[in-house]
């Protein structure tokens, strides 16, 4: 969604971030392993740094600009399965605290990513579920 508003260093910090946010549940949907294939494959980020610490990865976001479109792009994939788990939601409020984003504006993030995916999945049917 918004992923072009960052830069070769953020993207791939936003990809090994989607990839933890993935895997907090302790296992990786099919749906959500789709959404990391395309993303990977439409970005072609290859230097995944997957030893680097969430501090790390975070600190390469510096305008609110990055730190939104990093935000939106890990709700989507926390609710790529449908479910927003209190692992994903828990890990997810730690990297927008380390963003100096406050609860609230996350909810409001939260709030438009889930309108969004309806959204999405409207559309699909439009497709004809395709």
């Amino acid at each position: 969604m918004f992923i072009n508003n960052l830069n070769e260093e953020q993207k791939s910090a936003v990809v090994i971030l989607m990839h933890r946010v993935a895997q907090a549940d302790g296992r990786i949907d099919i749906a959500e392993s789709q959404m990391l294939n395309e993303v990977v494959a439409g970005l072609g980020v290859t230097d995944l740094e997957t030893e680097t610490t969430t501090a790390d990865l975070v600190a390469r976001f510096n305008t609110q600009k990055t730190k939104v479109s990093a935000l939106l792009e890990l709700l989507a994939m926390a609710h790529a399965d449908g479910e927003f788990v209190a692992t994903e939601h828990h890990y997810i409020r730690e990297i927008a605290s380390q963003m100096d984003i406050s609860d609230l504006e996350l909810a409001i993030y939260n709030s438009w990513v889930i309108r969004q995916v309806a959204l999405l999945h409207e559309a699909e049917e439009f497709w004809g579920g395709e």
